[in-house]
């Protein structure tokens, strides 16, 4: 029941950087997040066990979700604070 907005997902993710990298165990190529990035900026994203960190992608969504509302919201405000802007310099007479 104790169910609150996730603040600052934005930041949250911008704070956060992808890297390649190559398996220790098998060499393999991979690609992802470091886990001590996330930890210090979604610590509820960051598994422990053992000796090492492990990131579960599963739960940073919720932030890229809310990330992508909040650039949709700034986008939107831009958009319509143009359209006012454009408006306001027509009716001004004079203005071309």
């Amino acid at each position: 029941d104790d169910i609150q907005p996730i603040n600052a997902a934005l930041d949250t993710v911008l704070s956060l950087s992808g890297y390649t990298f190559d398996w220790r165990s098998n060499g393999k190529k991979d690609v992802g997040v470091s886990a001590q990035e996330v930890l210090q900026n979604a610590p509820l994203c960051v598994e422990t066990g053992g000796d090492y960190l492990s990131v579960d992608y599963n739960k940073l969504v919720p932030y890229l979700v809310e990330g992508v509302k909040s650039l949709k919201r700034g986008i939107e405000s831009l958009v319509h604070g143009g359209e006012d802007r454009k408006s306001a310099t027509r009716r001004k007479p004079g203005c071309k």
